[in-house]
């Protein structure tokens, strides 16, 4: 983590905003102006990054070091989600994380062991909500700053202040706030 310039996480309170779209193309067009750029696709119950990404991707643990991950590269990018992870998910299949945190215990277990290398950003697509991956990652990710996703919804957009008062509860810099599927 240390070999990573700044990481800028992507996150909304509201599901089906598009968050993980946003979140991959904002790493892609990074990726385009020459950055080294990762993604991380926090979401333990519903990963999304594996459908943006090239078919049958998956990660194994670190034959020098069972305890590292090594990310997939794809499109000039490293990507790393609990969805490339072969045995862990699989379509039909729940992800049970019973315990107070075991989830956000996860993201940021996998975020911290993943072997991102040097990179100019690390683009973290946060499962909607402020629940315990949200705040985990909030509270450990080091963010330099991050980007809301909301819609022209008012649903949307009162779920969002609640997401910026956490982000601002761990002093994360908001960088952007984007109106998706707006007319």
């Amino acid at each position: 983590m240390a070999t990573i310039q700044r990481i800028i996480g992507v996150t909304s309170c509201k599901g089906g905003v598009g968050k993980s779209t946003v979140a991959f193309n904002l790493a892609r067009r990074l990726a385009a102006k020459g950055h080294s750029v990762g993604v991380f696709d926090a979401d333990v119950h519903g990963p999304s990054l594996p459908t943006q990404a090239e078919p049958g991707a998956s990660v194994a643990p670190s034959l020098a070091n069972p305890d590292v991950m090594v990310p997939v590269e794809s499109g000039g990018m490293k990507l790393m989600s609990f969805g490339f992870i072969q045995g862990l998910w699989s379509a039909g299949d729940a992800i049970d994380t019973r315990g107070g945190g075991a989830a956000g215990e996860l993201a940021v277990q996998l975020l911290h062991t993943t072997k991102w290398g040097a990179l100019d950003y690390l683009v973290i697509d946060t499962p909607p909500g402020t629940g315990e991956i949200p705040r985990a990652l909030a509270a450990r990710a080091h963010y330099a700053g991050a980007v809301v996703v909301t819609t022209p919804s008012d649903l949307a957009v009162a779920d969002v202040v609640r997401g910026v008062a956490l982000l601002r509860k761990f002093d994360v810099p908001i960088l952007g706030v984007v109106e998706n599927m707006a007319t």
